[in-house]
């Protein structure tokens, strides 16, 4: 759980700031026992909700809830009727972990609900406050929206690891090359920002879906599949198949120090996942890309011993990151390790917490 949350509250008139910030005071004392849990960041307009939002790119230190206008036509720095529009788009551009809602009595109107519409489809805005309920004097309607956005963010809130770890990756394989033909190499960039995209997309909705194994099977597929390109590039069979081989009594080596006894490695004559991993990755990381390719192999081919949870995929997203990044101090931990910590009944919880000991060594 985390132990403080930061909320933005972008309202053009001072009542209606006053009535949020009353309600979320209210919430924090009487339901969470904690009046401090709410940093409460306050914009009175558009342009400067708009600039501290943006400022958190550079500072990192990103909204966990925005509570967004819709009309900012009153904050008298050229804001209009739509511009809270905007500013979810660009909050949602930020940071797509944001719960971004909107606290508005006018998204009803004919001019405005098409596009409130389409950002709350495409799951932009997670949930709609309606200040006409403070006009109707109903009670508790806020306090049971904020219960249920606290208790999305409390339970998957090791995706802030996830999202930061994706940005790692992606920043170290945009410095990469991988190939010398220029088109080659953006195939191969693109498609593994589009796994990336993907899987964090599921992570985001796996509570909305059904079928979790099927989707556990999906995520380790996406970073398998996104290493698996990495560690190819543009090499031939041929040289994956001797590099393979050249590396392969020390990858022995490492396998054996995670398995406990001694491990021999039967490779097919041709290429397959196993040998593009150890003709790429030659120290001790392959151990846990070598766990990975097993989640994979298991899990397409599912027995009745090998049961899928989130462990195995919070393991290949973090066994993934430490397989491209090329410094693992930079790897996101923390929210995964407490999460562990909390957790009972892990499938693979032996393996995660041995790569996050790994990690933090």
């Amino acid at each position: 759980m985390k132990n403080k949350l930061k909320v933005l509250i972008a309202e053009d008139t001072r009542i209606a700031r006053d009535i949020l910030i009353m309600n979320l005071e209210n919430f924090a004392k009487d339901d969470l026992d904690n009046i401090e849990y709410f940093n409460i960041e306050k914009a009175e307009s558009f342009e400067k909700a708009h600039r501290m939002i943006v400022n958190t790119k550079s500072t990192g230190d990103y909204y966990d809830i925005i509570f967004a206008d819709i009309d900012f036509t009153e904050d008298n720095k050229g804001g209009e009727r739509d511009s809270g529009y905007a500013l979810i788009e660009k909050a949602f551009e930020i940071c797509p972990l944001t719960k971004i809602t909107t606290y508005s009595g006018q998204f009803r109107a004919a001019e405005l609900w098409g596009k409130y519409e389409e950002l709350k489809d495409k799951g932009l805005i997670v949930r709609t406050f309606d200040k006409s309920h403070n006009e109707s004097g109903e009670s508790n309607w806020m306090a049971e929206g904020l219960n249920k956005i606290i208790k999305e963010i409390n339970g998957g809130y090791f995706i802030w690891d996830i999202w930061n770890n994706h940005e790692l990756i992606i920043d170290e394989i945009k410095s990469q090359t991988f190939s010398g033909d220029p088109f080659t190499n953006l195939i191969i960039k693109n498609t593994i920002i589009s796994n990336l995209e993907s899987a964090l997309l599921l992570f985001m909705n796996i509570d909305r879906l059904q079928g979790k194994e099927i989707i556990y099977r999906m995520m380790i597929y996406l970073y398998h599949n996104s290493l698996e390109i990495l560690c190819r590039a543009d090499k031939t069979d041929e040289q994956i198949i001797k590099e393979s081989d050249e590396n392969k009594t020390l990858a022995e080596q490492f396998i054996m120090g995670t398995k406990g006894k001694e491990v021999i490695l039967n490779f097919p004559d041709s290429v397959n996942s196993q040998r593009i991993f150890i003709s790429s990755i030659n120290d001790e990381r392959i151990k846990f890309v070598d766990t990975l390719n097993y989640y994979r192999n298991k899990s397409i081919h599912p027995a009745e011993t090998f049961k899928l949870d989130i462990s195995n995929v919070l393991f290949s997203v973090l066994a993934f990151t430490l397989a491209v990044t090329s410094n693992k101090n930079q790897i996101a931990f923390d929210y995964i390790k407490s999460f562990v910590n909390e957790s009972k009944n892990l499938g693979a919880k032996n393996a995660l917490e041995e790569l996050l000991s790994f990690i933090d060594s």
